[in-house]
């Protein structure tokens, strides 16, 4: 298993590295490098969406988890247990 936010942290590195090329590109005037860090760029932006995306749901799905488990509230405040 991997971390946690690999997705958001991959899909940066791609995303800066896409820029780069991008820059690269319009610096010596190589419209295909242009074009290959608009690309990466592109794709790092959509995995790093990705990313935010999948935390959030499994987020959420701990949320609704913990609602439901009985089991996993803080005795201290149920009422009950004084």
């Amino acid at each position: 298993m991997h971390d946690k936010n690999f997705d958001q942290e991959k899909g940066g590195m791609k995303e800066f590295g896409g820029k780069v090329q991008h820059t690269a590109g319009d610096i010596t005037g190589d419209e295909e490098l242009q074009a290959k860090g608009s690309a990466n760029e592109t794709k790092g932006k959509a995995q790093n969406m990705f990313g935010k995306a999948k935390d959030a749901v499994g987020d959420a799905a701990d949320k609704v988890k913990d609602a439901l488990d009985p089991n996993s509230k803080d005795p201290s405040m149920d009422r009950n247990s004084r």
